[in-house]
């Protein structure tokens, strides 16, 4: 498992993947994790660690990656954004700030990097089933099906996502069918937020 929050270690694993498997052309960010409270009661500590996995983790491996591609003149980044970042969340404005930072620094990225073939994309998932969002609301069982049945209400769709229905948004992002899209932040939000 890697620390993505400390970049002596990211520059360590691209080098070896790069070392062992070759060239690196495609890169996916999804490293996160999720704390709900009250914005008065986050402490320093719980702020720093939510930039430094999230936000500063898409830069570190970002960074890492960017020569070998730059070399190449081609690659595709895709990290991993949410629909917290775009419309905001009560109890959890410090998870919707990274998100709302890496939307940005993806649309950045993507202008600074395409003139080298490069593209930079992103996926906002919205609740998916998953052990992520078994942590966010704190319940497992029967209370996280119900809890999962009263966040479906405000989907269009009716339903809470499974892995497997977001996972294929990353690959098209990653795949020559994305060929010309860069800087774009696609919600897999079952019609939540539609923005």
């Amino acid at each position: 498992m890697l620390d993505v929050s400390d970049p002596v270690r990211v520059n360590a694993a691209i080098t070896e993947v790069e070392r062992g498997l070759g060239a690196l052309d495609y890169l996916v960010n999804c490293a996160g994790i999720i704390d709900v409270r009250p914005t008065e009661t986050i402490d320093d500590a719980t702020w720093s660690r939510m930039l430094a996995v999230h936000l500063s983790g898409t830069f570190f491996t970002c960074r890492a990656a960017l020569p070998g591609m730059m070399a190449r003149r081609s690659g595709a980044i895709v990290n991993t954004g949410s629909i917290f970042g775009v419309r905001g969340q009560a109890n959890a404005a410090h998870y919707a700030a990274v998100k709302a930072g890496i939307v940005a620094f993806t649309k950045s990225l993507a202008r600074e990097k395409g003139p080298y073939g490069i593209r930079v994309n992103a996926v906002a998932p919205g609740p998916t089933m998953t052990g992520f969002f078994a942590r966010g609301v704190g319940k497992s069982g029967a209370a996280l099906e119900a809890a999962a049945a009263e966040r479906a209400k405000v989907i269009a769709l009716g339903r809470i996502a499974r892995a497997e229905q977001v996972a294929p948004s990353y690959l098209y992002l990653l795949s020559p069918a994305a060929s010309h899209i860069t800087g774009e932040c696609i919600m897999v939000d079952g019609g939540e937020v539609m923005a």
